[in-house]
């Protein structure tokens, strides 16, 4: 049975007896074994398979028992945090002198490469799910890829739900969110491994495709946004997160750490970003009869002037945006807007800005979302409102 009512003597609760079992033995074991200890890695992956079990025996019961997220957090997230945890530890016995701090440098590299190779089948065991999902009850659009042999195997082993049986589209979309956190963690251990940043962001990205109403990936993606220190697109990411039929609670937590952040900073350099838009405003520019403005300059120079306007224009409007969201100190907008209207007309008139963004991709297209992030601002002071439920974090 691949979808039904979940009686006694169902499969789907068969199944889930068999996880509970696991459950409890793998808690059991873990306080009495070590972390490193094969028994343990033994009972993770039966509590692996038998949550699996449980989604392809009865799908509507494994979604009213939040399957997924057991099924994440047993067998994947736990770990995870106790690998962060030791990897702190070894790295602040690295600075010791001596041996010790030889020794700690080692058990560091040890650690690395454990949960690297860790992060590495948690994600070869999601993408198989997600293909699996799609296989039995139908492509819901997401995109994974896999070896010949693996979907051979798969296809072998699994059956085609009945035509009309329920979209798999939720926990497709749960499970690309955890693909898109695994990704995320391997780039922070690898030090901002660029593939497994992109990878992340794909999937977080096909995440919202794959189910539009959910804001939990528009979350993921502006905790990336800030990460590399853009501010403007993680806010623009917050608000897509709350702006939708199923808000990302935490958004609005985050939101307002971010502005509060923003508005220290901005108090500060309040008058260095006047002074900004002041030097590139465009009637100091030449006329753009025979040249675009600055055509003159270098390209490093272009390059260092672009950057320096859209770091300037970034913090001005989420200055203008915190003040709307939270409508505290509104008398201060006025001066805010002017500022970075100023910033923004300095920018769309410097080549190296509009190089920049005709080289961005059109999901990036920081005028559009300039405007998308307008509109819902414009709504949310209106009264308009955000906030709401949450999926659930992968950390």
């Amino acid at each position: 049975m691949v979808d039904g009512p979940g009686d006694m003597a169902s499969p789907g609760l068969l199944a889930w007896a068999s996880a509970m079992e696991f459950e409890k033995k793998l808690k059991a074991e873990s306080r009495k074994r070590s972390f490193w200890d094969p028994e343990i890695r033994r009972l993770r992956l039966h509590l692996q398979a038998a949550y699996e079990n449980v989604i392809f025996a009865d799908y509507g019961f494994a979604v009213s028992k939040d399957v997924e997220q057991l099924l994440w957090k047993s067998a994947h997230y736990r770990p995870i945090e106790e690998f962060r945890s030791r990897m702190r530890i070894a790295s602040q016995a690295v600075s010791q002198p001596g041996a010790a701090g030889a020794e700690a440098a080692a058990q560091q590299q040890k650690l690395l490469s454990a949960y690297l190779k860790f992060l590495d089948e948690a994600i070869s065991a999601y993408k198989r799910l997600v293909w699996r999902l799609q296989y039995v009850f139908g492509n819901v659009g997401a995109v994974v890829e896999l070896d010949a042999s693996v979907q051979n195997d798969i296809m072998q082993a699994a059956t085609p739900a009945p035509a009309g049986s329920r979209s798999a589209s939720l926990l497709v979309h749960r499970f690309l969110i955890y693909l898109g956190d695994l990704n995320r963690y391997q780039a922070t251990a690898m030090r901002g491994s660029r593939n497994e940043w992109t990878r992340a962001i794909q999937w977080y990205r096909a995440a919202a495709s794959v189910l539009p109403s959910s804001g939990n990936p528009y979350n993921q993606l502006a905790v990336m946004s800030y990460q590399t220190g853009d501010e403007l697109r993680a806010v623009y990411f917050y608000f897509r997160s709350l702006g939708v039929s199923q808000p990302f609670s935490t958004a609005r937590e985050n939101l307002l750490l971010l502005f509060e952040k923003n508005r220290a900073r901005y108090s500060h350099g309040a008058a260095a970003l006047d002074a900004l838009a002041a030097r590139f405003s465009p009637s100091h520019a030449a006329p753009p009869s025979s040249a675009a403005p600055h055509s003159s300059a270098s390209p490093s120079l272009l390059a260092e002037d672009a950057a320096a306007l859209l770091s300037g224009l970034g913090t001005a409007f989420v200055r203008v945006h915190g003040l709307l969201f939270d409508r505290i100190n509104l008398e201060g907008f006025d001066a805010a807007q002017d500022t970075a209207l100023r910033l923004l007309k300095a920018a769309l008139a410097h080549s190296g800005v509009r190089d920049s963004l005709q080289r961005s991709q059109p999901i990036d297209n920081l005028p559009l979302q300039l405007v998308a992030m307008s509109a819902f601002a414009c709504h949310m002071h209106g009264g308009g409102g955000g906030g709401g439920g949450s999926l659930g974090e992968g950390g």
